[in-house]
């Protein structure tokens, strides 16, 4: 009965008696919503421990991937500067000439950072890799590569997942990790390329 079911009347409730006002502001939230999903799906965290997110790269014309350690054009040695991009010289934003020389002549390990400026996990991992840069600092070298200013470079090593993360020891890519990870998990790789550390455990790397 009715007065066994004091708000039986509820159910009876219809979208259409609803005040029009109220249900177009339903209408314009839910397509702010359907509109917000693309660009958030970009931070959305992946299963594995200390990973962050991973963006496909757009690349055109790319060609099939080749594992090779240097890039198309081979700068003469001297002959281009790195140049710092970052204001606390944590990390040095390089281009493809700089990276081939980074390759001949650095004496230290390389951490190289893939990304570019549209890459939202690539922002997430920014800071991190700077927190690990100041705890290596004198040790190990960090240094970053923008794919987008340096498509032919990313193609021939083969880079097309943002951002990734590559581990170079006396002049070859020993190793390389695509998404973004925490610095923790950052520091256990470094350790593993460079020092004989543990194997990181819950992030796949190649």
């Amino acid at each position: 009965s009715t007065q066994s079911r004091p708000f039986s009347h509820l159910s009876h409730f219809r979208l259409s008696r609803a005040p029009q006002s109220f249900v177009q502001m339903v209408r314009s939230a839910a397509l702010l919503l359907l509109a917000a999903l693309p660009a958030a799906a970009a931070f959305l965290p992946l299963a594995a421990p200390g990973r962050l997110g991973v963006a496909r790269a757009p690349m055109r014309g790319v060609s099939a991937p080749r594992p090779v350690a240097r890039c198309a054009r081979r700068a003469e040695q001297g002959s281009v500067q790195l140049r710092a991009d970052a204001t606390d010289g944590l990390m040095d934003k390089i281009d493809a000439e700089a990276f081939e020389i980074l390759l001949q002549e650095s004496d230290e390990p390389v951490v190289v950072d893939f990304s570019t400026t549209w890459c939202g996990p690539c922002k997430l991992i920014e800071p991190q890799l700077k927190m690990v840069a100041m705890d290596y600092k004198n040790r190990v070298r960090f240094v970053k590569v923008d794919t987008d200013e340096n498509e032919q470079l990313a193609s021939t090593l083969a880079v097309y997942a943002l951002p990734t993360v590559a581990f170079i020891k006396d002049g070859k890519i020993t190793m390389r990790v695509e998404g973004a990870m925490m610095a923790g998990k950052i520091a256990e790789f470094v350790e593993f390329a460079f020092f004989d550390g543990s194997k990181p455990s819950g992030v796949p790397y190649t």
